[in-house]
């Protein structure tokens, strides 16, 4: 029988901190593909972030590349890739109001 616990490891144990770095960054076509480290690429349709799908073209291409995340400082904004590797949804207000922390 599972319990919280084994759920909580079962789900940490999901992402790996060597290959799943993001490298790239492409934004086009109605969605968001990341290149990790090993070479897959994830997708994320851009409906799932609309902070980043109303963006200017200039705020979607300036994000900075953190080990485990990809973050647009313009946008005060950023998408973890544990979260894209689950396919977590962005609220629709973005990360900041779902941390519970005041939109600028």
């Amino acid at each position: 029988m599972s319990n919280h616990q084994d759920t909580f490891l079962s789900a940490s144990s999901y992402f790996n901190h060597d290959s799943d770095r993001p490298v790239s960054v492409e934004i086009g076509n109605k969605k968001l593909s990341v290149t990790l480290a090993d070479g897959r690429t994830i997708s994320n349709p851009l409906d799932w972030h609309p902070w980043l799908r109303d963006a200017s073209i200039d705020e979607q291409r300036h994000f900075e590349l953190g080990m485990f995340s990809i973050d647009w400082p313009d946008l005060d904004e950023g998408l973890d890739i544990e979260g894209m590797l689950r396919g977590v949804r962005s609220s629709k207000a973005g990360r900041a109001t779902a941390l519970g922390t005041p939109q600028r």
